[in-house]
């Protein structure tokens, strides 16, 4: 969990103190040093609010490291290696998370609001990152990961080399993909750990390239 170091994070970036903090939400500033000491943590009225003030979700607030998003501390992974995140340059909109194995994740991205922002030149004008959850892409991208995507014509060809995101009325996850050899119109999903299965393009809402993806070291 990273509350307590994102409470931190935001709290200084905002140029709050403890106590300014507190009193923006009726709070004591011992209740906020307990909370950036990993002590306790707040209600979740609180932690809505905490929320709706800092422009984020209670998932991204409670276990994403906010302070790698745009900052030194995290590594740009291309598919060719990997590089340090760079400053100064335009962010990409984070949306919440894509699954890697871990089923009921909502499709419609579109739909949602930034819950964030990632800033890496080797990523300026991809459409969106997103936060992986689930083991399914182990061990070249893992769980808190966040993954780059761009535009994708899904009846393209697909590299094998590639990872894509599937966008379904069920859900969006991330995969390799390549055209059964005896059907045109039915997909071949894989993942390292998990059996391949066949997804009729009926049944995708749309298909999207991964570019890259940010990992903390």
């Amino acid at each position: 969990m990273y509350f307590s170091k994102n409470i931190k994070y935001l709290r200084e970036s905002a140029n709050l103190s403890q106590e300014k903090l507190g009193e923006l939400f009726s709070l004591a500033d011992t209740t906020i040093s307990n909370w950036e000491k990993g002590r306790s943590t707040p209600n979740i009225a609180v932690l809505i609010a905490l929320c709706k003030h800092f422009n984020t979700d209670p998932t991204t607030l409670l276990y994403t490291d906010i302070s790698v998003l745009g900052v030194a501390g995290a590594r740009v992974e291309l598919m060719g290696g990997a590089k340090e995140v760079q400053d100064e340059v335009t962010p990409v909109p984070l949306y919440g998370t894509v699954s890697a194995g871990a089923s009921g994740l909502a499709a419609f991205w579109e739909r949602e609001q930034p819950v964030g922002w990632v800033a890496a030149k080797e990523f300026e004008g991809c459409l969106a990152a997103f936060r992986v959850v689930g083991e399914s892409m182990e061990p070249e991208i893992k769980s808190g990961d966040m993954v780059f995507i761009r535009s994708f014509d899904k009846g393209s060809y697909y590299s094998p080399q590639s990872i894509y995101m599937i966008v379904t009325r069920e859900e969006r996850m991330i995969k390799r993909v390549r055209i059964a050899p005896d059907a045109a119109d039915v997909l071949i999903c894989s993942s390292p750990n998990y059996q391949e299965f066949r997804l009729p393009i009926t049944e995708v809402l749309a298909v999207y390239k991964v570019a890259g993806f940010v990992r903390v070291v």
